[in-house]
């Protein structure tokens, strides 16, 4: 049985055939520049490079293109951290939160695998982003995507979305609840297809579901946005939950920007069942050349807050920190003094928040994040899982401060010294990755100035660290990561 025996019982689908043919079509790969590591310009001109490849600019969402012809997720350039493939449903999921000039706080619950929270993260680059998911490979895969990004303003927890805490005193100004659902957008398999698996799955789902709304709308504030998101079309995951959150918690739906061409109203009835007439400021996002989404902009309505059994705070007091994650702050003016060799300059290093692990008494790592601001449990079931960028590690036999491969892609558009450029060669880049010896005259060009390691470039853009030993350039990269690139190449 395939999945058309569902869209019958969809009576708001008029044209119930030419939806499953836009179902099952394959849709276009989309992706977004991170403009965090580099701007628009300079990440589009490298993937200009590669012959196999065409794309072309959204006429819809900023720093979004579509691939025309190719595979982008074999490029380095994917595999770094320099674009993310996002399709444009989940993007505008994102963007129907309202472009306030300062957003300090905003929480995504169901996080993993990241692309919401790392694009929340580069709309509000000096903002604190929350991103929870649950399960050890969710949080492997979310840690994963947040360091490939170089996004140092999130906080990676874990923690039932069910249960997420209260944070006491700071105002959240968004909470995003992506919520885990019957995924009707995405299916593996249109043509076979369990029907009665599906509908006992849609009555576990939508509980959860709502759970995770109702939890969301418990710990905002009177002026906190929630986007509440699928990627199915069911109504008894979308305005059911909603209309059920309206009338049990008073919230208020409000309207959102049209950003794509196939929006439609939310519904407002479905079999036997009505809806609020404000579920029409829902959106539907039909599956046209891009997945289906289902969004939500909500305001709790609320004049007070209450804090419940599960609490937490935001805190910047280093005594505070240093209690409970044992780091302590690093002057940025001890970090300059490795990184000036790269052409950094002090007052970008001095924006951000540099610290150290206090586990022994030498400095052997040194971390960065984007501010001061930490995430303290005070109550709870909720775990801090990661925090702050690795960016360098103390070389004893010179005793010296290395940078590491992650921090110099994010540094990619400061680094004006002590570098070396690959040629464009994939399989020179694969014996670089390998850590084979490269000999300086496989690099087009050289700026170096004695500092034993140096940024790498690749296509224009620095792919991680070397060392120079005896007039050979060997690669610094983790071979972990270095072998997953290669695989992938």
């Amino acid at each position: 049985m395939d999945y058309r025996e569902v869209l019958k019982e969809y009576d708001f689908i008029q044209d119930k055939e030419k939806f499953f043919e836009n179902l099952v079509k394959p849709k276009p790969v989309y992706f977004r520049v991170n403009t965090i590591k580099e701007n628009k310009e300079n990440i589009i001109n490298a993937l200009l490079n590669y012959e196999d490849l065409e794309i072309e600019e959204s006429e819809f969402i900023e720093n979004y293109f579509i691939v025309k012809k190719g595979n982008i997720s074999k490029k380095p350039e994917h595999l770094l951290g320099y674009l993310y493939i996002q399709d444009l449903a989940s993007a505008a999921v994102v963007y129907s939160f309202s472009k306030k000039q300062n957003v300090d706080l905003a929480i995504d619950l169901c996080a993993s695998p990241g692309g919401k929270a790392i694009l929340l993260a580069s709309i509000f680059p000096n903002s604190t982003i929350i991103a929870n998911d649950i399960g050890s490979d969710r949080i492997k895969s979310l840690i994963h995507n947040v360091q490939r990004m170089g996004t140092i303003n999130i906080i990676v927890t874990q923690c039932n979305a069910k249960f997420f805490p209260f944070i006491t005193n700071k105002e959240i100004d968004f909470i995003l609840a992506d919520v885990p659902c019957s995924a009707e957008s995405n299916l593996d398999d249109y043509y076979n297809y369990n029907i009665n698996k599906h509908k006992n799955f849609v009555d576990y789902v939508s509980s959860l579901q709502y759970s995770i709304l109702s939890r969301a709308v418990d710990i905002s504030y009177p002026s906190t946005e929630i986007v509440y998101s699928t990627c199915t079309f069911n109504p008894l995951e979308n305005e059911y939950n909603v209309d059920r959150c309206i009338k049990e918690k008073g919230i208020k739906v409000l309207p959102v920007k049209n950003l794509l061409p196939n929006f439609s109203n939310g519904i407002l009835r479905f079999k036997e069942l009505s809806f609020d007439d404000n579920l029409r400021y829902s959106v539907r996002i039909e599956p046209i050349n891009m997945g289906g989404m289902f969004l939500s902009k909500i305001l709790p309505n609320k004049k007070e807050v209450t804090p419940d059994k599960s609490l937490a705070i935001i805190t910047k007091d280093k005594d505070h920190i240093y209690q409970v994650y044992k780091i302590k702050e690093i002057d940025p003016s001890f970090v300059y003094e490795s990184l000036k060799f790269f052409g950094i300059p002090l007052d970008i290093i001095s924006d951000y928040f540099w610290f150290y692990k206090d586990k022994e008494d030498k400095i052997s790592e040194i971390f960065v994040k984007s501010n001061m601001e930490f995430l303290v449990k005070q109550k709870g079931p909720l775990t801090v899982e990661y925090f702050g960028l690795k960016a360098l590690r103390f070389f004893k036999p010179l005793k010296i401060y290395k940078p590491t491969s992650s921090f110099l892609t994010l540094m990619n558009r400061y680094i004006s010294d002590n570098f070396v450029e690959l040629k464009f060669d994939v399989n020179l880049l694969k014996r670089f990755l390998s850590r084979q010896e490269i000999d300086l005259s496989s690099f087009k060009e050289q700026r170096l100035n004695g500092f034993p390691f140096v940024a790498v470039k690749y296509n224009g853009l620095v792919i991680g660290c070397a060392v120079i030993k005896n007039g050979k350039i060997i690669s610094e990269i983790p071979s972990s990561k270095a072998q997953f690139i290669i695989q992938n190449l």
